[in-house]
C-alpha cells in the first residue's frame, strides 16, 4: 500500500461513495481554478480553462461491486481529474467511454477528454471525414478504417 501526499487533494469535494449506478454531469463544474479549495461547490467539482480539465478533490473514492460510474462531458469535454486524499476502492465500474455512433451528419460524443468521430457517408457527394484529435481515423469510401496512437489513421485494411 503506497501513502502518497497529493499537492491541491484538499478533500474539498467530501467522498465519492457509488452504490448503484450513478452518472456525474461534468457540466455542472463551476470555472476556476484546480487547485484553489471548492468547499462552496462541493460535489460539483472545478472547471479550469487554463488546465483544460474537469478537477474533483474528494476525500475517498468508493465504487461498489456492481455499480458503474459515468459521466456526462463538459462543453469543453475536458478530462475528468480526481484528486483524492484518502483510500480508492473501485470494485465496480468507471466508465469513460464515448457515445455509439449517430446517423451522419452529426457526430458521435467523446467520453472525457476525448474527440468528436467523424461522419459517415448520408448523402452523394458528402461522404465521410476523419475523427477528431490526435490519431482520428483517416476517411475512406465504403467503410470506415482504423485510428491511429498519435498521427492520422488509415484509410485501408489493417
Amino acid at each position: 500500500q503506497a501513502a502518497l501526499n497529493i499537492p491541491g487533494a484538499d478533500g474539498s469535494d467530501g467522498p465519492l461513495h457509488v452504490t448503484a449506478n450513478q452518472v456525474i454531469n461534468l457540466s455542472q463544474a463551476v470555472d476556476g481554478d484546480w487547485d484553489a479549495p471548492n468547499d462552496d461547490y462541493a460535489g460539483r467539482g472545478v472547471y479550469d480553462k487554463n488546465q483544460w480539465a474537469v478537477v474533483f478533490k474528494y476525500s475517498s473514492v468508493t465504487v461498489d461491486a456492481g455499480a458503474t460510474l459515468t459521466f456526462t462531458n463538459h462543453l469543453s469535454r475536458a478530462p475528468v481529474v480526481w484528486l483524492v486524499s484518502g483510500d480508492v476502492t473501485i470494485d465496480g465500474s468507471v466508465n469513460l467511454n464515448g457515445k455509439n455512433w449517430l446517423s451522419a451528419p452529426d457526430l458521435a460524443e467523446p467520453g472525457p477528454g476525448g474527440f468528436r468521430g467523424g461522419t459517415g457517408c448520408y448523402t452523394y457527394g458528402a461522404c465521410s471525414s476523419p475523427g477528431f484529435g490526435v490519431g482520428g481515423g483517416n476517411t475512406a469510401s465504403g467503410q470506415g478504417y482504423g485510428g491511429s496512437y498519435g498521427d492520422t489513421g488509415s484509410n485501408g485494411p489493417a
